[in-house]
């Protein structure tokens, strides 16, 4: 990657950059629009309950409770990871897995959650329709969160070793939240040149340069 001033400007009227615990919670709303959205709309599948807003009035334990699972499936999969959250290879199987889990353990619980539908398709609706609508979600924040105006810049001090390996560790743990635009360094010998170094993460090994 290269990263050069004649290419970049910081402009911060044109700067979002949004801390983590931001992140988190725009992505919490997502899921919990897309789950709770979903199986409300699944509900429109089954002859014994008209979709309308008077449901969520009427049962709100049936909603509590999916948000309730979902948190804690999701705590325990690591679901809210950021740099997971951004990154295309692993965003989606563990988003999944957790949908499946939270309404599969939400359709066993008796009384409180609605009573299992007398044939399977209702069923599968309301395990599919969610989970659809989480992966939609994710896919959104993906594509939308992991762009550069989003991105909080960052400038190292120090271009020596130490100033390197803190380049090397923003790559690899957090290039999706923090975008490394440059060094500050007092040697006048640097200005303007190129740092390179090997950075090997993520399967694979490229160069990193960066600019003073």
């Amino acid at each position: 990657m290269t990263q050069k001033n004649s290419q970049k400007e910081i402009n911060t009227k044109f700067q979002l950059s949004i801390t983590a615990k931001d992140r988190r919670l725009i992505l919490a709303i997502i899921d919990l629009v897309a789950l709770n959205g979903g199986f409300l709309l699944s509900l429109a599948f089954r002859p014994d309950y008209e979709l309308n807003w008077k449901l969520v009035i009427d049962h709100p334990v049936w909603f509590f409770l999916l948000t309730g699972l979902w948190f804690f499936w999701g705590y325990l999969f690591q679901i809210y990871d950021l740099e997971k959250a951004c990154r295309f290879t692993t965003a989606f199987f563990p988003v999944l897995s957790v949908g499946f889990l939270t309404l599969g353990t939400f359709t066993l619980v008796p009384y409180l959650a609605p009573m299992l539908p007398p044939s399977r398709s209702p069923l599968f609706i309301t395990l599919f329709v969610p989970v659809v609508g989480l992966l939609v979600g994710r896919g959104v924040y993906l594509l939308v969160f992991r762009q550069s105006i989003f991105r909080r810049k960052v400038l190292i001090l120090g271009a020596g070793g130490a100033g390197r390996t803190i380049c090397q560790v923003f790559q690899e743990y957090g290039q999706t939240i923090y975008e490394v635009v440059g060094f500050i360094d007092d040697d006048p010998e640097k200005f303007g040149k190129l740092v390179t170094f090997n950075h090997q993460g993520r399967g694979e090994l490229q160069d990193q340069k960066a600019s003073f």
